[in-house]
């Protein structure tokens, strides 16, 4: 590919970026998420405060249909409730066997913990 000067330079991309979601977790997630959509233009890009966001008006489909991968982007990540609730319904209420990235800029110690706790049993 071609640089900012006209010379041929590497280029990388990122596979299967046309069928991810990123999803901020309303409000605190919402100005990474758009970080990282500016980095991954071709992803769908949803605001969502609870899980049943993802639902659509038709009750039948979802926002992340086709998609292969859920980026959930949260600010703060207290107990890992929240994504935990996420999971749980991409997971178990869906059954969507999804690629799902947690990226947060604040986890607490514990938060890790009990979702791993909460998705294990």
């Amino acid at each position: 590919m071609r640089d900012v000067h006209n010379k041929l330079t590497e280029g990388h991309h990122v596979k299967d970026e046309a069928t991810m979601a990123i999803v901020p977790i309303l409000r605190g997630g919402e100005p990474m998420a758009l970080g990282i959509s500016e980095a991954l233009p071709l992803a769908r890009f949803f605001h969502a405060k609870h899980p049943q966001d993802l639902i659509l008006d038709d009750g039948q489909n979802t926002m992340i249909d086709g998609c292969t991968t859920v980026i959930l982007v949260d600010w703060v990540i207290n107990t890992g409730k929240t994504i935990t609730e996420f999971v749980r319904y991409l997971r178990f209420k869906l059954k969507y066997q999804v690629r799902i990235i947690v990226v947060a800029g604040v986890i607490q110690n514990d938060a890790a913990d009990n979702l791993k706790r909460a998705l294990t049993g």
